[in-house]
């Protein structure tokens, strides 16, 4: 019988399942909901989530399995209200443009100014 260490054994599942970043964030609203105190946390691409004070693990799990690890915050999984904001007419087009972006508003192919404020104003 041949010796081999544990560490010469490499765990690859052939049906390994990858979750996406928008899964995970899904799956991590459990550990959030919770504990009120937690900010962040590693998560591997296989489901694994780790607290921030042990990323170390985290990250040797990703490494030994070569997979992808995201670090989900409380802000993905509940977002804050976007905060209203006044638009100005000192307001450059491109500040605009993002602005309306951000608060779920289509402007259309309009380029002049005074339509954008309009559209933006009016919804």
């Amino acid at each position: 019988m041949a010796k081999e260490s544990l560490l010469s054994f490499k765990i690859k599942p052939k049906n390994m399942i990858k979750l996406g970043k928008t899964e995970l964030i899904e799956l991590s609203k459990v550990y959030f909901e919770k504990n009120k105190d937690l900010q962040k946390m590693i998560v591997t691409e296989d489901g694994n989530f780790f607290y921030v004070n042990h990323d170390h693990y985290a990250y040797s799990h990703a490494r030994a399995r070569k997979l992808k690890t995201f670090e989900i915050r409380r802000d993905d999984v509940f977002p804050a209200p976007i905060k209203e904001a006044k638009v100005t007419d000192e307001m450059i087009i491109a500040e605009l443009r993002i602005f309306a972006e951000k608060n779920g508003i289509e402007l259309g192919k309009s380029i002049k100014k005074s339509d954008i404020i309009e559209t933006i104003n009016n919804s």
